[in-house]
């Protein structure tokens, strides 16, 4: 089942479009806000089954850690499309709170 995170038309909000494998002609759509810890969505395992809940928070979080993103990522850079004002305000704030700065990682040079 792919989960998409996207932002596009929305410039202040991801969302994340959950497709079953059984269903490919309908998708849920979850919005992610930026100012907001990320969801739990449901993801449906079986046709006959509820959705279970995948909490995309540590599951984020995990993938930044070991994929080394703050190494590989100038986070320093705009966005495309770029946040607003309250959001990137925002985004400088959690990168700030982060135990490795991915802004001190970065630094224009």
């Amino acid at each position: 089942m792919p989960i998409d995170l996207l932002r596009q038309l929305d410039r202040t909000t991801y969302q994340s479009w959950v497709t079953k494998a059984t269903e490919t002609d309908r998708s849920w759509a979850y919005r992610l806000p930026l100012t907001q810890r990320l969801a739990a969505i449901p993801i449906p395992l079986r046709p006959t089954d509820k959705g279970v809940l995948l909490d995309l928070q540590p599951l984020i979080n995990q993938v930044y850690e070991n994929g080394r993103y703050s190494e590989e990522i100038d986070y320093t850079e705009p966005l495309d499309p770029p946040l607003s004002a309250t959001d990137a305000t925002r985004l400088a704030e959690l990168l700030a709170a982060m135990p490795t700065s991915p802004a001190a990682l970065k630094q224009p040079g």
